[in-house]
């Protein structure tokens, strides 16, 4: 047999292979393109529902989205004036005609609380909102309601899980929900529900403690809170506890702000603690009032370093300039009992400039000097010894002690050079 005779009797077999693969292809290209229309229909009706409901309505009348597009549109302008009983009546039509096709839709649900609320309808509210809570606890208006709702009820334990909700889906409401929190404090059940909901260690909590300023009237209350979260798996956190002080200090309540500070030490560091704090510089500083807060400026470095003498030792160490510094001075506040101290110290160092550097014990609130040490300027290569005696009256409850620049003016902070402190330390006379 031939090539050519060979060739014909496979030619039907290659044309029909042929046909079924562009059947294949006409098939494809056929569903990519409903495909493509059915994306097309479902991206124009969402733009237009967010455009214009009404009009959507037209094209998509059996849709449930397009219904309660219309009926939340309604609802929200209802928020901006009083919503006339037609708009409401249709505005419930159109969200219950949805409800019968999704039955548990959250949105829905709410939405119907919130037209049963307009109407003063509490008991038909609240079974709607509790229904949208069950499906969803990130719908905000029905969340804040059953919050209040059922702190109205002290259902506390209730309450607190749609507070947590609602700070979880949204943290930046919590000072709109600060006072509703505060609430909980009222009432030792309420207050034990919330210890409960922080201990959990919500990621809200440090924020709840930052924004009680201004809310709380009895400063005890959240050292209630804090002393009990000492014994939980979540310890307060130096940060939260530093809230609360502040709220303490600004309202000038310095004995309790001490005494909650020394509740939060552990057993070391309570050893360790006397007149002054960490005169040392052997532990890092936590960043609490009566602990150092250290911070550099510019033409300043201040920070905590080895010693060269003594390995496994630290000092406080300066580097200036050249040029203006802008100093800002290491700090520690201290509670001191009226009568005669004596503040002594180890410094070194080579400070060339207009000005030197002392230390200044100060009387809150108004930091009137008590002492000053004679200023650190020039020579002073060796580890030399100063001290200073002071005086604290009786009308001042709290002091101050900090490293300053003792400059006047801008001129005299034209500074170079380095320094090193150690060993601080405040004795009774």
């Amino acid at each position: 047999m031939t090539r050519m005779d060979h060739h014909p009797k496979h030619t039907p077999l290659r044309m029909r292979a042929r046909v079924q693969r562009q059947a294949f292809k006409f098939a494809a290209a056929a569903a990519c393109l409903a495909l493509a229309l059915l994306i097309l229909s479902k991206s124009m009706l969402v733009s237009l529902l967010s455009a214009n409901p009404e009009l959507a309505a037209a094209f998509a009348k059996s849709s449930s989205a397009v219904r309660f597009a219309l009926a939340n549109q309604t609802i929200a302008k209802a928020q901006q004036k009083n919503l006339d009983q037609l708009l409401k009546q249709q505005a419930t039509d159109w969200t219950s005609s949805a409800l019968r096709d999704e039955p548990f839709n959250a949105q829905g649900l709410e939405m119907m609380g919130l037209l049963a609320a307009s109407d003063a309808d509490f008991t038909t509210a609240e079974r709607f909102m509790s229904a949208a809570s069950r499906q969803s606890l990130r719908l905000q208006s029905a969340a804040y309601w059953n919050l209040k709702s059922r702190l109205a009820a002290q259902d506390y334990t209730a309450a607190a899980g749609y507070a947590d909700a609602l700070l979880r889906a949204k943290p930046q409401s919590i000072p709109f929900l600060i006072s509703t929190l505060v609430a909980f404090t009222t009432s030792q059940s309420g207050h034990d529900a919330l210890e409960k909901l922080l201990a959990e260690n919500p990621p809200w909590r440090w924020a709840f403690f930052w924004y009680l300023k201004g809310h709380i009237e009895n400063p005890y209350v959240p050292l209630r809170l804090l002393l009990a979260l000492k014994a939980t798996s979540h310890p307060p956190t130096s940060r939260e506890v530093g809230a609360y002080l502040r709220i303490l200090l600004d309202n000038k309540l310095y004995p309790l702000a001490h005494y909650s500070w020394l509740q939060f030490l552990s057993a070391d560091e309570l050893t360790r603690t006397g007149l002054l704090n960490n005169g040392s510089f052997e532990s890092p500083p936590s960043g609490l009032p009566y602990d150092w807060t250290i911070n550099s400026g510019n033409g300043a470095t201040i920070e905590i370093t080895p010693r060269d003498d003594r390995p496994g030792e630290h000092s406080l160490a300066i580097e200036l300039g050249p040029g203006r510094a802008k100093f800002q001075p290491p700090s520690q506040l201290l509670a001191l009992s009226p009568g005669r101290y004596t503040l002594t110290g180890m410094l070194k160092g080579s400070v060339r400039g207009h000005s030197g550097l002392i230390w200044k014990i100060g009387c809150l609130p108004n930091a009137k000097a008590l002492a000053k040490t004679e200023p650190l300027l020039g020579e002073r290569r060796q580890w030399t010894r100063f001290a200073v005696a002071f005086e604290v009256p009786k009308e001042c409850t709290a002091q101050t002690l900090e490293l300053a620049l003792d400059a006047h003016s801008a001129s005299e902070a034209m500074i170079s050079g380095f320094a090193n402190f150690d060993e601080l330390k405040i004795a009774r006379d």
